[in-house]
């Protein structure tokens, strides 16, 4: 199973086990569709009871947890959640947790490296392609002139890139 980090516990919030988490996704309204939460260091799948959408963060209340001793202890964790509960994309939208780690190729086959980071852009995303030897990075506008194919569940991506980009 694919866990996907979601969050980080920045503080506790009141004296009743509240946290308060800094959202790690582009939207922090998706923490309102959780049903649970898996906290870093534990196999437990912790019960969403509350939360509260701020402008910079998220207030989360788990069943159980009803005191700030408690909260105390879970400070600087990562919140996770798994493939189950991720909403489905239009598409020809991709997460970008089945970006990284795609093979980049050429449209005849042949290797070019590895998608190892997805950078947002006001314009469009850049995809990070490093070599089969780790000694370069290119950098790929995330755009359909470059990018042909995104093909996750071949573990691929079919790139075109034009005279000198890779260079």
């Amino acid at each position: 199973m694919k866990y996907l980090k979601v969050g980080f516990i920045a503080t506790t919030h009141g004296i009743k086990g509240g946290l308060r988490v800094r959202p790690m996704t582009d939207d922090a309204a998706r923490f309102l569709e959780l049903e649970w939460l898996y906290i870093e260091g534990s196999d437990q799948k912790w019960v969403i009871s509350e939360v509260k959408i701020r402008p910079k963060d998220v207030i989360l209340y788990f069943k159980g947890l009803n005191h700030i001793d408690q909260a105390e202890l879970l400070r600087g964790k990562h919140l996770y959640t798994d493939e189950t509960q991720r909403p489905a994309l239009e598409a020809d939208r991709h997460y970008v947790s089945d970006l990284v780690g795609l093979q980049a190729v050429y449209p005849d086959g042949r290797e070019m490296g590895t998608l190892t980071q997805v950078i947002s852009t006001a314009a469009h995303d850049v995809y990070v392609i490093t070599s089969p030897d780790g000694k370069d990075e290119w950098m790929v506008p995330a755009v359909k002139v470059f990018v042909l194919e995104i093909l996750p569940e071949d573990g691929k991506i079919v790139i075109d890139p034009i005279e000198g980009m890779l260079s």
